[in-house]
């Protein structure tokens, strides 16, 4: 399945709709979106698939927390303090952010 040491939690913020974000945000559970980190804080910078377990949503903020791991590299873990986005096919619908 995943190692437990490589979790991280995050912060998502979806965009809205009108933003060209997702109709609904996901639920809570996991979510398989494709990510691009901004920071080239991995070497090969180019989209990589990513599990979003989903546990927690902001009522009216549009904003989630989650727990974070990388579905094909499963011995890297995201650094604290990491931005990246996620995407519905080329369509960016969230900015997110490592929070421990």
């Amino acid at each position: 399945m995943f190692n437990a040491d490589n979790t991280v939690n995050v912060q998502i913020f979806w965009k809205s709709r009108e933003d060209g974000g997702c109709k609904i945000i996901p639920p809570t559970g996991l979510f398989y979106p494709v990510s691009k980190f901004e920071d080239e804080i991995f070497q090969e910078n180019f989209p990589r698939s990513i599990i979003l377990d989903i546990y927690e949503h902001i009522a009216n903020k549009n904003i989630s927390y989650a727990k974070v791991w990388f579905l094909i590299r499963k011995n890297e873990k995201i650094p604290q303090g990491t931005k990246f986005k996620i995407f519905d096919g080329a369509r960016c619908i969230a900015d997110v952010v490592s929070i421990s």
